[in-house]
């Protein structure tokens, strides 16, 4: 049995795929559906399958854009007597006024649903592959929903949450040429990047991601373990500046003080478990809408802290009891002052007007060259506020931003400025 390596490029605009019924004039599969695809020729696979689309449709590479490069697929065809090695991929058309325009390879088009290509004479296997590299798709969609809805994490968590889905995909992109891996990677770096606007941390992670993948240069390994080893470095130092935050925070407090602080913080739970033993009260706020702070404060009570939890509405009211007032950070902009959660700023002001000192615990890859002019705060779903109301008129706004002026000292993983 001969084997004949392949590329099967499926098109896919706004939910259907493309297929084209091969004509007469082809020297196999005569009037079965197929999706664009041509032998491997002496070009990389992605190159094939974008000479193929060009020939095959008209469409040039700017109209379509990789969307996945699935895992290869094998089809014994015995009545050939020929083996079918295919390099699977997935583009999405992006020019809405593109025209498709047929060559004496196919005589006829479909927009189809996915469901749909069962119902059709194909050629072997052509659903089964669309579903093999959609699959590799819809795993990095939905690791990307979930990173833009979560409300429970800080930023430094799902940074490195954006790492591992970056690790993810590499480690399931093993299948694709260089180039291939190359512009899939960047596009869903793109999108990680994107996904939470508020949180710089992600930003700039990915950014040095990026740089260390394409400063890579010849290297014995395959590209997507380098990309897969660079997210798991970039994720333990993530961690070892938390950690390394934590330690340095906890020599700010005090044996018998009280601590206010407002929301989640990773750098801030790295402190008290430095502090974990010692007699020190903590006051947390619930942190509305979603009540983050809650959790927080059961695991500070299991961990054998005193805890106060309050509502936000009195975080004025207890900064002036407490010694100390402390929070993490989401972004730290270009001028020192820090995005987090809502409520910071005015747990600053109140702070400043009781003499407490405020302290910003986060790790330098919170810095940003961004302004408060630049950065974008996120408004989350009206509904989770839970009132009766139009919708249209409620404002659920997630971050603000503290003037560097409120802030005390930042503290990061080298010990931090003033």
């Amino acid at each position: 049995m001969k084997t004949t390596q392949v590329v099967t490029a499926f098109i896919r605009y706004q939910g259907n795929i493309l297929l084209l019924r091969r004509s007469q004039k082809v020297g196999s599969y005569r009037g079965c559906w197929a999706a664009v695809s041509g032998h491997i020729e002496q070009v990389p696979p992605l190159m094939q399958a974008l000479i193929e689309i060009e020939e095959e449709t008209g469409l040039v590479a700017g109209q379509v854009e990789l969307r996945s490069c699935g895992p290869s697929i094998e089809v014994n065809d015995e009545s050939l007597q020929r083996c079918w090695q295919i390099q699977l991929f997935i583009f999405e058309l992006v020019d809405e006024d593109a025209q498709i325009t047929l060559d004496w390879e196919h005589e006829e088009l479909r927009w189809l649903a996915a469901d749909q290509l069962a119902e059709l004479d194909t050629v072997p296997l052509l659903a089964e592959a669309y579903q093999r590299c959609r699959a590799a798709e819809l795993e990095f969609v939905q690791s990307l929903n979930a990173l833009r809805h979560d409300r429970q994490q800080g930023a430094s968590a799902l940074a490195r949450q954006a790492l591992q889905i970056l690790q993810h995909s590499a480690e399931g992109a093993m299948d694709c040429d260089d180039e291939a891996l190359r512009q899939l990677m960047a596009l869903r770096c793109h999108l990680l990047r994107q996904a939470r606007p508020s949180m710089g941390v992600i930003d700039v992670l990915l950014k040095r991601w990026q740089l260390a993948v394409d400063e890579r240069g010849h290297q014995s390994q395959p590209l997507a373990t380098t990309m897969a080893d660079q997210a798991r470095r970039l994720m333990v130092l993530s961690q070892q500046a938390v950690a390394e935050c934590g330690r340095h925070a906890a020599r700010l407090v005090q044996p018998g003080q009280t601590l206010l602080t407002h929301s989640c913080s990773s750098t801030l739970m790295a402190m008290f478990e430095q502090l974990r033993g010692q007699d020190v009260k903590v006051v947390v706020s619930e942190s509305r809408p979603l009540n983050e702070g809650v959790d927080v404060a059961r695991q500070l009570h299991q961990w054998g802290f005193e805890v106060t939890l309050i509502t936000d509405a009195q975080l004025g009211l207890f900064a002036a009891r407490a010694d100390l007032v402390m929070v993490g950070a989401d972004t730290v902009l270009n001028d020192g002052s820090v995005v987090n959660k809502v409520g910071t700023s005015l747990l600053a002001l109140a702070a400043r007007e009781a003499g407490m000192p405020f302290y910003v615990v986060a790790e330098s890859y919170k810095c940003t060259t961004q302004s408060a002019r630049q950065m974008t705060l996120e408004r989350m779903a009206a509904d989770e506020l839970q009132h009766d109301f139009p919708q249209d008129h409620i404002a659920n706004i997630y971050f603000d931003i503290t003037p560097a002026v409120l802030i005390t000292r930042l503290i990061d993983e080298r010990g931090g400025d003033s």
